[in-house]
């Protein structure tokens, strides 16, 4: 059964919503982990739904037991991008 992962903007630091900067760090991140889950085959992601996100997108977890490595990848990936303190990441 597949799992959703929710990266959302955290309204508690851009409560007036995202400036076109931050958009374009957000779409960057999504890419990146797309092409990571795409070589490891544990999560899908859609372009389409990258490409059109500004405040969220989600990550859809082909399995329970991968739930901890693509969550592991996640948090990685956004400390690389420095998005860490203004998205939250949730399970559901």
């Amino acid at each position: 059964m597949w799992r959703r992962i929710t990266i959302a903007l955290d309204d508690t630091v851009h409560p007036d919503g995202p400036d076109d900067d931050l958009v374009h760090r957000l779409r960057n991140f999504g890419e990146d982990l797309y092409r990571g889950f795409s070589l490891s085959g544990q999560a899908d992601i859609s372009l389409d739904e990258i490409d059109a996100a500004t405040t969220e997108f989600h990550v859809l977890v082909k399995a329970k037991r991968h739930l901890g490595g693509v969550s592991a990848f996640i948090a990685k990936t956004l400390k690389q991008h420095n998005l860490d303190d203004l998205f939250t990441v949730s399970r559901g």
